[in-house]
């Protein structure tokens, strides 16, 4: 891949990312004005922060069937017209099937974003992919940095809840037009790996470390999903602080997934990639813990910038040890780490708002300390396998 094309790709994938988690977490820090001006009730935002299922499922099927037709990088310059045109929508959205729709279609364009960036950067980087990748999440952590405060800015009237979500789309419109030097980009496959479809289901279904990662990503963004989704209304509700200041809190959480992002870019080849996610899953539990009993204000900032620092490199040390150790195609391994990711943000999304709604979002919260408690078992398993290769090798 030319030098310049590499360039290209590597802007629109942090690019991208960093509208996607503006935007995402923009959501989570409005929803309390949302909910309020759209007049929705905790249950029917859950159903809306639940459209990445499947808007990701749809992405994944889709690159499954269109992926090597249309090659990685191609995909990704759709990704961002789907995105662009998504965000629009949502500023002119004032009622909740509308909303629903808009949302809908913004995660069909990030699942597409998600999977192109992985399988892209399989191509151009063989060796440390771990590294690439949790920096292009560094950039989806940047913006969910931003959003919250810019969302707090805007919130004097709750009404102008969509002002945000119009920076996004004009930021998410310069991105699109600088992909456009991607269609011109060849097809090119990631080396190694069969490419037939019925070949690469068939190895997946006998293969005990594919399905681990799939429990590990479903568990990890159903949690972080969860948590910055809920944040904003669980500060507000439980910990009864106010609408603007609670929105500010995700960018707290996001200040920790940043820094402990570049971080794991530095230091994760050297650490290993199970140790790594084994130190942050026991810094999440502990961090969640500590927010649960939490009353002072500033002990509960202190401890969600802990709980987004243990987040932090997760999800992208995850999809690099798939495609490290998977006997998939990149398409395949890609596509099915984001539909399992989709289903654990669905999972969690909608089940913390139905409790929510019938006993409190103190009550719907506790579903991330449970699936961090079930992450620490899948990590202590892929430690101990890291281990015994280690021996044997």
């Amino acid at each position: 891949m030319a030098r310049n094309k590499r360039k290209v790709f590597l802007f629109t994938s942090m690019g991208g990312f960093f509208n996607f988690g503006f935007s995402a977490i923009a959501f989570g820090s409005a929803l309390p004005a949302i909910e309020r001006s759209l007049n929705i009730d905790h249950e029917k935002a859950g159903l809306i922060l639940a459209t990445s299922s499947l808007g990701f499922f749809s992405a994944a099927f889709f690159t499954m069937v269109f992926g090597k037709k249309i090659g990685a990088f191609k995909s990704l310059a759709l990704s961002m017209l789907i995105n662009t045109v998504a965000l629009f929508l949502i500023t002119g959205a004032r009622a909740f099937l509308w909303l629903f729709v808009s949302y809908l279609l913004l995660n069909f364009g990030n699942g597409l974003l998600e999977i192109d960036s992985g399988v892209g950067a399989s191509i151009i980087e063989k060796k440390k992919r771990g590294s690439i990748l949790n920096l292009m999440h560094s950039l989806y952590a940047l913006g969910a940095i931003l959003s919250p405060v810019i969302v707090s800015l805007f919130l004097k009237n709750e009404g102008d809840w969509w002002i945000p979500f119009l920076i996004a789309a004009l930021s998410n419109s310069l991105v699109l037009i600088f992909s456009m030097g991607l269609l011109s980009v060849e097809l090119e496959t990631p080396e190694g790996k069969s490419e037939n479809l019925e070949k690469n289901i068939n190895n997946s279904q006998k293969d005990p470390f594919f399905w681990l990662i799939m429990l590990g990503v479903f568990l990890y963004v159903g949690y972080e999903v969860g948590f910055s989704s809920w944040l904003a209304a669980y500060v507000y509700d439980v910990k009864e602080m106010s609408i603007r200041l609670a929105a500010l809190f995700p960018s707290l959480l996001w200040l920790g997934l940043l820094i402990g992002r570049l971080l794991a870019g530095v230091f994760l080849e050297r650490v290993g990639y199970s140790k790594t996610m084994l130190i942050l899953t026991t810094i999440s539990l502990l961090s969640f813990i500590g927010v649960l009993y939490a009353k002072s204000g500033i002990l509960i900032s202190l401890l969600v910038f802990g709980a987004g620092f243990g987040f932090s490199a997760m999800f992208p040390t995850l999809q690099a040890t798939l495609l490290r150790g998977s006997n998939l195609t990149a398409e395949i391994s890609v596509s099915s780490f984001t539909f399992a990711a989709s289903l654990g943000a669905t999972f969690s999304s909608y089940f913390i708002g139905f409790v929510g709604k019938l006993f409190g979002l103190g009550a719907g919260i506790l579903l991330i300390l449970f699936m961090i408690l079930m992450e620490m078992f899948v990590v202590i398993t892929l430690y101990r396998r890291e281990r015994l290769e280690g021996r044997e090798a």
